[in-house]
């Protein structure tokens, strides 16, 4: 689907940056973005400084199981497991300073993450600290959101033909 957007209405680049730091407290989340329309998650980054005993949970609602879906990502996890050298699959730890407590997170998966988002169900990306404060230095992401849904389908049907059975939900 993703490399057909080109082609198709009724949907746009949602990019984000965040480059003005954020301090969250030990033992608390915090909503760095959401997305309030369902779309294709890029990729994103994110630069932290403090403890190492911090996540970063991507949580987006499942509408075919009715259930949130979670994927969670912890800086040191990356670098106990060797994850620091780039690679186009998932997630990877770029850059790490144990010195400073610096790292950056950046993940971008293999092909674009689909996701549904609606406002009362958005797709969101939220840090978790442990017992000690982290700041956020920043945040980007790349993402496609559709805006517009029957605009979209409707494109889709012109590009892909009338009787094409399309698997995207009427409600999420």
């Amino acid at each position: 689907m993703f490399e057909l957007l080109p082609l198709l209405k009724g949907w746009e680049d949602y990019a984000f940056d965040q480059d003005t730091p954020i301090t969250v407290p030990p033992n608390s989340t915090h909503m760095i973005v959401q997305a309030t329309k369902p779309g294709w998650l890029y990729a994103f980054q994110i630069a932290v400084t403090g403890s190492n005993d911090v996540s970063f949970i991507l949580k987006w609602f499942e509408p075919k199981t009715s259930k949130w879906k979670t994927a969670t990502i912890k800086p040191y996890d990356l670098l106990t497991l060797g994850m620091d050298m780039p690679n186009d699959s998932g997630p990877l730890l770029s850059s790490w300073d144990t010195t400073t407590g610096s790292y950056t997170v950046m993940f971008t998966p293999a092909t674009p993450l689909p996701f549904y988002a609606s406002e009362s169900k958005p797709r969101q990306i939220i840090v978790k600290t442990g017992d000690e404060p982290v700041e956020v230095l920043g945040y980007s992401q790349e993402a496609f959101v559709i805006y517009d849904r029957d605009l979209f389908i409707k494109s889709l049907r012109e590009v892909l033909g009338e009787n094409i059975e399309i698997g995207i939900p009427v409600r999420w």
